[in-house]
């Protein structure tokens, strides 16, 4: 009887509906989840799982975790799969130019990972990635991988060392003769990644949108770029940005303030970081937006004005053209 249940077993597939989820907690014995089978009805008996492990049929080495069964499988197979720890992953992605409140945000939209971050602690950030100050532009936007019950910190953790990493290689590869000397440190060159990262998404131009506030810089002109106003004002930002909140009183307003804001306004990725300290060559002072996602650049006031007009009127131009009745 034993022999041709055991024989049985080894052939024939479990009655699962699949996907079937199923979380080895840490500790757990081989018996416990074998009782838990059986309440489960995946199993007629937990004897015949204690049986099979008596013979060797089964390892009792199962590995805690979470596992999916998505095909059907003999009880023998199910076993193998616990005893090799191949758990559940799942994924976080965290996008270029996104805000540590946002990568919070986001943190706390996954139910799989242990919820740590509170609106009471989120303040302790810094402290716990290691960074002093502000944590603001340390997380590498990435996709990272994770499982069941992993702590939403550990995740950040990770994406700190990635972007420390990936600052320092850049730092040591930068080009010396083209840097502002404003740039003096691995954390001004991430505070303007952050800002190119903003300003723009075609990654032809963030070497010359790098180009344009090493210049500024370095003839002590304000970096007077939206992106900053635009964290500056917070919550408070509805999409448009008026005279009046170009001169809001804060230190991350470049319209108000020479030099860098004192932090980071964003995450920025790596091309960014790699311009921030690989400017090109160019005598540009100004830039303005096209409306197509690219930008215009000029070299004198005179030349940026002419832009300036000509794209507001191309843009009032389409607005009317898009305007119903017109």
């Amino acid at each position: 009887m034993a022999s041709f249940k055991i024989s049985q077993m080894q052939s024939e597939t479990l009655p699962l509906s699949l996907p079937l989820y199923i979380d080895i907690e840490k500790g757990e014995s081989v018996n416990s989840l074998a009782s838990r089978l059986e309440a489960m009805g995946i199993v007629d008996s937990a004897f015949w799982i204690k049986l099979l492990v008596r013979f060797d049929y089964i390892s009792p080495a199962i590995k805690a975790g979470e596992y999916v069964v998505d095909s059907p499988v003999t009880l023998i197979d199910l076993f193998s799969v616990f005893a090799t720890g191949d758990v559940v992953h799942y994924q976080i992605t965290f996008p270029e130019g996104w805000t540590l409140q946002q990568v919070v945000q986001e943190l706390s939209r996954h139910p799989k990972l242990e919820q740590t971050i509170t609106d009471e602690n989120v303040k302790d950030i810094p402290e716990k990635l290691g960074v002093t100050g502000s944590a603001e532009g340390w997380i590498f936007p990435d996709t990272y991988r994770y499982i069941k019950g992993d702590q939403d910190i550990s995740i950040l953790r990770r994406a700190r060392e990635v972007m420390q990493k990936t600052l320092t290689v850049a730092w040591e590869g930068r080009s010396l003769s083209n840097l502002s000397s404003a740039i003096e440190t691995p954390y001004d060159a991430l505070i303007l990644a952050s800002l190119i990262e903003r300003e723009t998404s075609v990654g032809a131009e963030r070497g010359t949108i790098s180009s344009v506030f090493h210049n500024r810089l370095n003839v002590g002109m304000k970096l007077q770029t939206d992106p900053t106003v635009i964290y500056a004002l917070g919550e408070a930002y509805d999409g448009n940005i008026r005279r009046s909140d170009l001169r809001v009183d804060s230190p991350y307003n470049t319209y108000r303030y020479r030099g860098l804001p004192p932090t980071p306004i964003a995450m920025p990725g790596k091309d960014s970081i790699l311009a921030a300290l690989n400017p090109a060559q160019t005598k540009y002072i100004f830039f303005v937006a096209k409306g197509d996602g690219h930008h215009q650049f000029s070299e004198t006031l005179q030349e940026h004005n002419r832009a300036v007009q000509n794209y507001q009127i191309k843009k009032r131009k389409e607005n009317y053209k898009s305007t119903p009745g017109k």
